[in-house]
């Protein structure tokens, strides 16, 4: 579940290093506190009615895994952006590249320990390597980010990325932004600046 785990990847490292002694000022906490419902309405999938009956869609018997599983995502995302928070400015790379090399390392394992192929059998599996490009270069930043500002900053300017989905999403794909996306986006907007000018 996509806002949950949003949320929860926000939420975890605020509490973290609200407990370790960070004290955002008082602009940064009201824009940290429009974050998150802003990206709860945003990340949310829009219902559905049906317009005659005006009911949502029908209940779905995965939805209460699908909050465990969002919550163990927010955890993990939270956890990582943690973990990034805490590498000195003077550790350079390294600890990106270590971190590549085990997730490299454990992909290819538990890909074998399953009988599952870890190699390129179409070309167009080669996309897998730009997302896997693109993704360790969102690890190096925030891992700046997070070395030159408050971790709480960081985390919740990144945790804000299901408004840029969705803008994407509307201007690339023409896709229909519903009136929750659109007031999350406001809420999202309101967090960036004040986080900014705090």
């Amino acid at each position: 579940m996509a806002p949950v785990s949003a949320v929860g990847a926000a939420l975890l490292p605020v509490v973290i290093s609200v407990l370790t002694g960070e004290r955002p000022a008082p602009l940064v906490w009201v824009g940290i506190v429009a974050a998150l419902p802003g990206i709860w309405l945003v990340a949310r999938e829009p219902d559905v009615a049906d317009p005659l009956t005006a009911a949502g869609p029908p209940a779905d018997e995965g939805s209460a895994r699908g909050v465990v599983d969002g919550l163990l995502a927010g955890v993990g995302f939270g956890l990582l952006f943690v973990a990034l928070g805490q590498i000195p400015d003077g550790a350079g790379f390294w600890p990106l590249a270590l971190a590549q090399v085990v997730a490299v390392v454990t992909v290819i394992a538990l890909a074998t320990g399953f009988g599952v192929a870890w190699r390129m059998t179409r070309p167009a599996e080669a996309w897998g390597i730009v997302a896997g490009l693109v993704a360790s270069a969102a690890v190096l930043f925030f891992m700046l980010a997070s070395q030159s500002d408050l971790l709480t900053v960081a985390a919740v300017l990144t945790s804000l990325y299901p408004a840029v989905t969705v803008l994407l999403a509307a201007v690339v794909l023409r896709e229909h932004i519903y009136r929750p996306q659109l007031l999350g986006l406001a809420f999202c907007g309101v967090a960036v600046a004040l986080v900014a000018i705090g």
